[in-house]
């Protein structure tokens, strides 16, 4: 059984420990982000200096295909430990392939910007809505 800590982080955050991970440009990406939420904790993917949006949603991509994998992963670990199934009922295991419509996954995307320069231009705003409105990430962290 995985421990749970009873925290004002934890009740606030979907999150079984108090634990966040720093969304360091150049090495806090999306399977970084997305295993450190499996582990219980609550993982940022680093935007930086937000200059390349393309980049940014590409981690985002894998944060939601690796959260969704982990997710699919869970499903057919309890189905199958739940009771026998049928071929017919094996086949008919759902798969959301679109991982953005995962609500498991949605709830824990966090990213983390460096304000300064990333907000620092209309384009720079504009495509900071584009990701809040887009990916609706749980929690938006700045730095300096």
């Amino acid at each position: 059984m995985k421990k749970t800590w009873n925290t004002p982080f934890t009740q606030t955050f979907p999150c079984r420990i108090p634990l966040c991970s720093a969304p360091m440009a150049g090495v806090s990406g999306g399977l970084l982000a997305s295993r450190v939420c499996q582990a219980g904790g609550l993982g940022f993917i680093a935007a930086g200096h937000f200059r390349d949006l393309l980049a940014l949603e590409r981690e985002i991509d894998i944060f939601f295909q690796n959260q969704q994998e982990q997710l699919t992963n869970q499903t057919q670990t309890k189905q199958s430990q739940s009771q026998p199934q049928t071929q017919q009922q094996q086949g008919a295991v759902a798969t959301d392939n679109d991982a953005h419509r995962s609500v498991a996954a949605i709830n824990k995307l966090s990213i983390g910007f460096i304000g300064h320069s990333s907000l620092s231009t209309k384009e720079g705003w504009e495509n900071y809505e584009y990701i809040l409105r887009t990916y609706q990430p749980l929690a938006v962290q700045f730095f300096a």
